[in-house]
Order: structure tokens, then C-alpha cells, then sequence
């Protein structure tokens, strides 16, 4: 179900105290906010450096809102900044993130310093 621009690529990850809290934990309080850039990745010399932004995925936490998709609102913004999911591609998020319920559905981890 995820295709471009869930996959490959460098990914910057951003949140709000409250999902730093929710890393910590393993679980996300209401308000969390969690946000990755997927940038391409391309080679230079015999390293790689980022490319252009691929887009940026946001997720909400909001258990009354979002309460068919485990809390979590998704969303996706292009290269234009402009909102592309529409209810099939916030379904397709939920169905791959759902895998993921015991870090109540975040793939992404916290650095051991920025867990303390």
C-alpha cells in the first residue's frame, strides 16, 4: 500500500514536546505532532548528499478525531505545500502505520539523546 513518497530517500523527523514525550514512552498523548521530509537522495563522488524535497508527512494525535484510525490523523504535503491525501491515501496510511500499534503507530525513533 505505500508507494512514493513513503519509501526511499533521507528522512528528517520533527515533533512537538508532546511526541518527544511520546517517544520516550512509547506512547503518543493528544497533541502530539510527528512530521517527516523525504528528501532524495543522491550521489556525490563516493558519498550522497539530499536532494530535493519528495514531500512531507504529518501525523495528529486526536483520539475523539481521529478515533477510525487509531488516533491519528495523516496527512501529506507535495512540492507545491499543497494537501494530497485524499480518504483512500489516509486509509492506505493507516492500514501500513496499523503494523505498528505497539509504538502506538510511529516507525520512527527517537536518538538516545533526545530521549532524556
Amino acid at each position: 500500500p505505500c508507494e512514493t513518497p513513503c519509501t526511499g530517500g533521507v528522512y528528517r523527523i520533527y515533533a512537538n514536546e508532546k511526541a518527544m514525550a511520546g517517544y520516550r514512552t512509547g506512547r503518543f498523548p493528544n497533541g502530539s505532532i510527528v512530521a517527516d521530509e523525504l528528501l532524495e537522495r543522491r550521489a556525490s563522488g563516493a558519498s550522497a548528499v539530499d536532494g530535493p524535497r519528495r514531500g512531507v508527512g504529518v501525523m495528529v494525535k486526536d483520539g475523539r478525531t481521529y478515533r477510525d484510525t487509531g488516533g491519528w490523523g495523516f496527512e501529506i504535503f507535495g512540492d507545491a505545500d499543497t494537501a494530497t491525501l485524499d480518504a483512500n491515501g489516509k486509509a492506505s496510511c493507516y492500514g501500513c502505520h496499523k503494523s505498528r500499534a505497539d509504538r502506538d503507530m510511529i516507525f520512527s525513533e527517537a536518538p538516545a539523546a533526545a530521549s532524556k
